[in-house]
């Protein structure tokens, strides 16, 4: 987000230090266990395991996901925020009203 002029990004989305710990957290823990099924084929590891599955639940995902949803939706809209006071990497001074305004900037050489 630095690239594009939104520095503390973090801090944007989750001003209260204690919450953002908890949502960091919350996301790190989702991040790993998308891993563990995109990597790892979703199974255990080690011998004695026999590498079995790891269980899910249907619950726990889709509230994964309405999570996500919401945390992506907050962050959009303050990130669209946080463009209207900063100007692209590389270009000239003007208002981005949208993160669908940056685009790639030629760069000479």
């Amino acid at each position: 987000m630095r690239y594009i002029g939104i520095n503390g990004f973090w801090n944007l989305v989750e001003p209260d230090s204690n919450r953002k710990k908890r949502l960091l957290a919350k996301l790190g823990r989702i991040i790993q266990r998308r891993n563990q099924i995109a990597h790892e084929g979703d199974r255990l590891a080690g011998r004695k395991s026999k590498k079995a599955l790891r269980t899910i639940d249907e619950f726990v995902v889709k509230e994964w996901i309405q999570w996500i949803e919401e945390l992506v939706h907050d962050i959009d809209g303050k990130a669209d925020l946080a463009c209207h006071q900063k100007t692209p990497y590389g270009t000239e001074e003007k208002t981005i009203t949208s993160l669908d305004d940056l685009k790639p900037t030629k760069t000479n050489g």
